[in-house]
């Protein structure tokens, strides 16, 4: 700040201004510290350099911190009266678009930040200097070209916003079906389905509601598994969960459906149409667990023999007049 005017044009966000001996004062006024009366004549004006952010937890941060560049992780966007705020669940930042218009954040996901710290009275502010001072955390999914996969991350994901759909399993009796989701919380055993496969950057959000009664377990490291659980597999073009029939190490951030106490079925395939469009409605509508030999009802419902209208053999439906 120069009350004589003129300094304002003479630097632009990002400059580095440096030299010995510099004569200023620097003032606090209303939480913001100036520095004021700088003779510009005495400085070294760098542009394009690389300031590193000060190591300051958010729990240390105080009005002495004021106008240090910081940089945080992981933290939770709030929206309150049209403000926003970034938080760790203890500490809040508000965020002020006075160095940059930033645009709008998203209650409840999480970014990282940098900016320039101010302590206004009672009011901890970032103020990010660029587009780049806020990213968005995101995590890297991939469905192969087949066009399944399963998946497990020890973040919430928000799959809203993406082509890559998620299911979750319900196994009853022998009738496996399931059920689209699309905020799903840590560590939940998933089924994907995109069709050609697509690498997709889903963002990580603070939390998710519970999912209940999903037959799939997520894993997050390598896994050895039984040889009677059941595994994502494509065998003769056909996607489904296959006995494992060897032990088998299941790879991280992906999903089984445990062996089931009795249960003799050797595999429950995803009967699926072939177009895209198809593939979603049946998801959403629940495929049919199959045996081979064995015949069922749209109920999911084992029959000794076929019955007028649809019955499911093979995983195939047949239609019975």
């Amino acid at each position: 700040y120069d009350s004589a005017g003129g300094l304002g044009e003479t630097y632009t966000v990002g400059d580095i201004l440096s030299e010995e001996d510099v004569t200023c004062n620097l003032v606090l006024y209303n939480g913001f510290a100036e520095i004021k009366d700088l003779d510009a004549d005495d400085l070294t004006i760098t542009s394009g350099g690389t300031v590193t952010p000060a190591n300051v937890t958010l729990a240390d941060l105080s009005g002495v911190n004021t106008g240090a560049l910081v940089s945080y992780e992981g933290l939770t966007c709030s929206v309150s009266n049209s403000k926003y705020y970034l938080g760790d669940g203890t500490t809040r930042l508000q965020v002020y678009n006075t160095l940059y218009g930033f645009g709008a954040l998203e209650d409840g996901k999480k970014y990282n930040i940098t900016g320039v710290y101010q302590q206004y009275n009672n009011t901890k502010e970032i103020l990010p200097r660029s587009a780049e001072d806020i990213v968005l955390l995101t995590e890297s999914v991939t469905v192969s070209d087949k066009g399944f996969a399963t998946y497990c991350s020890e973040n919430a994901l928000d799959f809203s916003d993406t082509d890559i759909k998620a299911y979750v399993g319900t196994l009853t009796g022998t009738a496996l079906t399931f059920s689209p989701v699309t905020t799903v919380p840590a560590n939940t055993g998933l089924l994907l389905v995109c069709d050609g496969g697509k690498t997709e950057e889903v963002p990580v959000v603070a939390s998710a509601d519970d999912v209940e009664n999903n037959c799939l377990t997520g894993v997050l490291t390598e896994t050895t598994i039984l040889n009677t659980d059941y595994i994502l597999n494509v065998v003769n073009g056909k996607a489904g969960f296959y006995k494992a029939g060897t032990h088998t190490t299941l790879g991280a951030h992906k999903a089984y459906i445990p062996a089931v106490v009795g249960n003799d079925v050797k595999s429950f395939l995803i009967d699926l149409e072939d177009d895209a469009t198809a593939i979603i409605d049946l998801k959403e509508q629940g495929a049919m667990v199959n045996e081979q030999g064995a015949i069922y009802n749209l109920a999911g419902q084992r029959i000794s023999k076929m019955q007028k209208g649809i019955n499911i053999v093979n995983g195939k439906k047949v239609i019975i007049k």
